[in-house]
């Protein structure tokens, strides 16, 4: 993932949006020239680099980063979110797709969205949670994310909508989340239209147990 730090132009996106989004632009510079040799690094700086208008709380041009709040959460996020983009990409049947899971923590304050609640939109209005928790459906949840952005917050934290009792953050800010740890391998078992099965694997993606069948 390090060669997402080695573009002219990504490096340019990235400090643009350091010097928006970090309390302490100065610090937080340092972190392009370590993210070109550390992919750990690459992994939390990446996501702000491009723009969010396919992501629940992106706006154009700013995206979020994200992340569950358990290990499964997190594999039903992705599984989710994987198979629409595989289902729209031609000519993928069988595969299987490797996934790394990282732990990291989170170093800001978030805005709580709770189910039944109903928020106030700048220029939009009151909405609720459900509009903005809208399993297919973006926009709403854009649009908040744009009014807390200008409003100086630093990320929300919601229920998880691709499993039930679970929490997921969006952090909109560079410095809200610390360089995660590598913690797990996974292979993801693609069968053309839906996943089969999550794996658990070695450092080399080989498979030794079985996490979840489908």
């Amino acid at each position: 993932m390090s060669d997402l730090l080695e573009d002219p132009d990504r490096i340019a996106a990235l400090e643009n949006c350091i010097r928006k989004t970090a309390s302490k632009p100065s610090e937080f510079l340092g972190y392009i020239e370590a993210g070109i040799h550390d992919p750990l690094v690459a992994v939390a700086v990446s996501p702000f680099i491009f723009s969010g208008g396919n992501q629940r709380f992106g706006c154009p041009g700013a995206g979020a980063y994200y992340a569950g709040n358990s290990f499964s959460v997190a594999i039903s996020e992705t599984l989710h979110h994987y198979a629409l983009f595989l289902r729209k990409t031609p000519g993928v049947k069988r595969n299987e797709l490797r996934c790394y899971c990282f732990v990291n923590r989170v170093n800001c304050d978030l805005v709580r969205i709770l189910s039944g609640a109903v928020l106030n939109i700048e220029g939009h209005g009151d909405a609720s949670a459900d509009e903005v928790l809208d399993p297919d459906c973006y926009t709403i949840s854009q649009t908040l994310a744009a009014d807390l952005r200008a409003r100086g917050e630093s990320g929300v934290v919601y229920p998880s909508v691709r499993q039930k009792g679970g929490e997921c953050v969006a952090i909109f800010r560079i410095d809200g989340v610390e360089a995660p740890h590598d913690w797990s391998r996974l292979l993801y078992d693609w069968e053309g239209d839906a996943f089969s099965s999550v794996w658990h694997c070695d450092a080399s993606f080989n498979k030794i147990k079985i996490f979840k069948y489908l």
